[in-house]
């Protein structure tokens, strides 16, 4: 799942992607006008998923069976 922002158009995404890791699964796209919109159904999706809340989700996420996991990503930046 992400949140994401369209500049070119106005508009905040949220992205979620449905299946099983390492196949091509499907992408749902909802855009919104809204910041606090797009943040709304986030949230709710969210807790949907992973019977977790988001506000709470970084301190103390409590993986439930058959529900999403939090996956840690590291980004980096590389020089070319």
């Amino acid at each position: 799942m992400q949140l994401l922002e369209d500049t070119s158009r106005g508009l905040f995404i949220v992205l979620t992607r449905y299946g099983r890791i390492g196949e091509e699964g499907v992408h749902q796209r909802s855009p919104f006008p809204d910041v606090e919109d797009a943040k709304k159904e986030f949230q709710t999706i969210f807790k949907q998923k992973s019977a977790n809340e988001w506000a709470t989700a970084h301190e103390n996420f409590v993986k439930s069976p058959k529900k999403y996991a939090l996956v840690k990503v590291h980004y980096s930046n590389v020089k070319h």
